[in-house]
């Protein structure tokens, strides 16, 4: 038997993932508190900056101006609005960056678990970046990842495949592939947030709009190849045949399925088919209130 690709350094992948995701999402919380607006930031913002243009000449001023995307032209009053009002759309154009890395780490981390499950499902709570895990899988289709849009067929404890079966190796082997370029992509949009953390908060050495542009466009293809990717692994996973016999938490495996659990992982994986299915076709998902498993053609 060849042996399980394994290429995350740690000998707990899932660990790191976990452990991974928690410092990115601490640093989006951080970055996301200072740089979300208020109503009433551009008021704020001109008081803070009125004094602070008064003391530049009028080239200091455009100096100033053009490092945020405007020409001021000597109109030092409207400049000041104006100053002020490319400040709030800069700080906005960064919470858009870092709510599309958020909403991709989500929608990975949702398959990753579902397949893996978590070691402890408190790590993400009170953080202001939204984190909505709920740590399970809805067994009559496997794209929905929320107890309230799934039906009864909801499995919050998840087991993996035995990995000592010979049977599983491929589920393991696609699991680690996943796994390794989630990680893998993790760390360069962690690179991408910490380059913005760094910036010095003085306006003339801020991160220039073209700047912030081209990090912009790095997320988005960074993100859509790894939900892309992430996607068609997971999907690849949900429907192997696994051998019979399951390790449970304290390390010991389980006897062979009974009838019925053969039963329930034909049906699981007849669905997790069908869904995919519909998914190329650009389908919608079926509507718990119709589904029955008795009647999935795979």
């Amino acid at each position: 038997m060849n042996k399980i690709i394994n290429t995350i350094t740690g000998s707990n992948p899932q660990e790191k993932i976990e452990s991974e995701t928690l410092k990115i999402k601490q640093l989006m919380s951080k970055l996301i508190q200072e740089y979300r607006p208020d109503k009433n930031m551009c008021a704020k913002t001109k008081l803070v900056y009125t004094d602070r243009l008064k003391q530049f000449k009028i080239p200091s001023i455009n100096g100033v101006a053009l490092e945020v995307g405007i020409i001021a032209e000597g109109r030092e009053p409207q400049l000041k609005q104006e100053l002020c009002k490319s400040l709030v759309e800069h700080y906005q154009k960064r919470v858009v960056l870092i709510e599309n890395i958020n909403s991709s780490i989500n929608y990975c981390c949702n398959r990753i678990f579902a397949l893996t499950g978590i070691s402890d499902k408190e790590i993400f709570k009170n953080l202001e970046i939204e984190s909505n895990f709920e740590f399970g899988r809805c067994l009559h289709d496997s794209n929905i990842f929320t107890i309230e849009e799934c039906d009864d067929s909801w499995q919050s404890f998840i087991v993996k495949p035995d990995q000592r079966q010979p049977g599983n190796q491929n589920w393991y082997n696609n699991l680690s592939e996943l796994q390794t370029t989630y990680l893998s992509t993790l760390e360069k949009l962690f690179a991408i947030l910490e380059e913005i953390n760094n910036a010095n908060n003085q306006v003339d050495e801020q991160i220039t709009e073209e700047e912030l542009d081209k990090l912009s466009n790095e997320v988005a293809e960074l993100t859509e190849n790894l939900n892309d990717t992430v996607n068609k692994i997971y999907t690849r996973i949900i429907v192997l045949k696994t051998e019979t016999g399951s390790v449970l938490p304290d390390g010991n495996i389980t006897q062979d399925m009974t009838n019925e659990q053969r039963n329930l992982e034909a049906k699981q994986r007849a669905a997790a088919l069908r869904a995919a299915a519909r998914m190329k076709a650009g389908l919608p998902p079926i509507p718990p209130s119709t589904y029955d498993p008795d009647k999935i053609i795979g």
